[in-house]
């Protein structure tokens, strides 16, 4: 007997310029694409009726990602449509690196759309390849996602800043190498809690709490190695 295959959860983007689809599509398939079915649309109306076939279909959504002007609808209107259909995806709107600091219409509106819960966040457009700007926020929304799926193996915890740099290397080593991994942030409460339990001050991070109970303080990529055994 042939064992069943769970379908992979997918990553949706809409944006409906081409080549920035592109773009981002093979951002999305080189990091993402072996755990993650990545789709692209051009059409808010065609994204919504995929979303309504993988619902029907049982498939899971773990991220919608849509620019604020897409062909049919506002990106706004999509992502408030899209947490219908799959209530427990998360959505954010795609916006160039470029325009922050004199398109205040737009910023306004991605503000706003933050404060009325219709988006989670907003995401910068890839401009380079490869652009952490954009992973970044990705990676997190995957694993906050992931974490509320409920109880799964966690090989290790990292607690550190956002932004800072060997905090961010960490990061993306796990998901490189596919290791399940949490990221607190230690200024938060979650993060003064781990800290505490493990003895550990804010003074000098990341620090890396493992699964069988070991605490590394800033280890290096070769410390982290030896203490998996690897």
């Amino acid at each position: 007997m042939s064992g069943t295959h769970e379908p992979h959860p997918v990553i949706l983007t809409v944006v409906e310029q081409s080549d920035e689809l592109a773009r981002i599509d093979r951002e999305l398939q080189k990091r993402y694409g072996t755990d993650y079915r990545v789709v692209c649309e051009r059409s808010g109306e065609v994204a919504l009726e995929l979303l309504r076939v993988l619902k029907a279909a049982g498939v899971q959504v773990a991220v919608v990602l849509a620019d604020e002007r897409v062909r049919g609808m506002s990106g706004t209107e999509l992502l408030s449509r899209a947490h219908q259909l799959h209530p427990s995806a998360k959505r954010a709107l795609l916006f160039p690196q470029t325009f922050m600091r004199w398109d205040e219409p737009i910023v306004e509106t991605f503000f706003r759309a933050m404060a009325l819960g219709r988006v989670d966040y907003f995401v910068p457009k890839p401009s380079r390849l490869p652009d952490e700007s954009f992973h970044e926020p990705i990676g997190q929304f995957l694993a906050e996602w992931s974490r509320a799926q409920g109880p799964a193996f966690v090989a290790l915890r990292i607690i550190g800043e956002w932004g800072e740099r060997r905090s961010h290397e960490l990061r993306d080593l796990c998901t490189r190498n596919s290791v399940p991994h949490e990221f607190s942030a230690a200024s938060s409460a979650e993060g003064r809690e781990l800290l505490a339990r493990v003895g550990k001050s804010p003074e000098r991070l990341p620090v890396v709490m493992l699964y069988d109970g070991q605490v590394l303080v800033d280890p290096s990529n070769e410390e982290l190695a030896d203490a998996f055994g690897a």
